[in-house]
């Protein structure tokens, strides 16, 4: 029945372009939605009510409460104020780490790849290694190290994902060097370096960036643990992750203190995550033509 009824829609005049337009629609959303959340955060300062981590009312205010949307929390903070501030360490951690991890990780496994022998299997080895400790450990051990803070928690969350950007460029570097383009500059006398750089480096940039739009919701959901493990921005700085498990100890008098900023950063990794798959598919397509 239902196929009938799809059938008959495509066969109706203007049907084909009604289904085209809710296609279009429902893979545009998920960009529509990212960018939601980046100019939030970017506009937090003129979107937000109060201060962030001033008490402006009375603790435990209900949603919708007169002057404060969401209520405020057990300080009296507005929690409005305090999700979109606290928007801007999750975009800033996710973003800057997954950056970090495609431009180092990158440049590890371009170098791997295109050198190959022992140094190749040497490096791998180290990857290995790296990747054989979880990656939220890992970006504990480092900021059991350098302690807490944004840019340890970015540099934290940028060591847990290396090894992925690491390992995809080495497989992709390894195959270009084996293409005619590459072994006619090396017999041109071209050096080492300038085979890297300006042969193999560009043939390899478009699936990094597309590997790196997929890494940005793992790297926002490790983020948001490391918070939630007290690792991250200092209270009473407003950080997602943080607010959670600041959320959970009101679950039963106050559930959206919890539920909000957890259902913010479930929607952000998703609609990265989708975008991420939009681009990867557009990406094998294009390879396949």
């Amino acid at each position: 029945m239902a196929d009938q009824t799809g059938k008959e829609l495509t066969m109706r005049p203007g049907g084909a372009g009604v289904l085209r337009l809710v296609s279009a629609a429902l893979a545009a959303l998920p960009w529509v939605v990212a960018s939601l959340f980046i100019f939030a955060a970017l506009l937090a300062p003129l979107l937000a009510p109060y201060n962030p981590i001033s008490n402006v009312g009375p603790p435990m205010l209900a949603l919708f409460s007169e002057g404060h949307a969401l209520g405020t929390d057990g300080f009296g903070r507005d929690q409005l104020s305090r999700l979109l501030y606290g928007l801007r360490p999750m975009l800033v951690v996710s973003l800057g780490a997954v950056t970090l991890a495609m431009l180092i990780g990158g440049a590890y496994g371009l170098i791997s790849g295109v050198n190959g022998g022992r140094a190749d299997w040497v490096m791998m080895r180290l990857i290995d290694i790296l990747m054989s400790f979880p990656l939220i450990l890992a970006a504990i051990l480092v900021l059991a190290a350098l302690g807490p803070s944004l840019l340890n928690l970015t540099l934290a969350v940028a060591v847990s994902q290396l090894p992925i950007f690491a390992r995809l460029a080495r497989a992709l570097a390894s195959g270009e060097a084996a293409r005619d383009y590459v072994m006619a500059a090396r017999a041109a006398g071209f050096t080492p370096l300038h085979v890297m750089i300006r042969e193999v480096a560009p043939n390899i940039l478009r699936p990094l960036l597309v590997q790196a739009t997929s890494v940005v919701a793992l790297a926002a959901l490790t983020a948001a643990a490391l918070s939630y493990l007290g690792l991250g921005l200092r209270p009473p700085a407003p950080d997602l992750g943080y607010m959670v498990r600041e959320g959970q100890e009101l679950i039963f008098i106050a559930p959206e203190q919890t539920i909000l900023p957890g259902l913010l950063i479930a929607v952000f990794a998703l609609a990265v995550s989708f975008c991420g798959d939009q681009l990867a598919d557009s990406d094998r397509s294009g390879g396949r033509r």
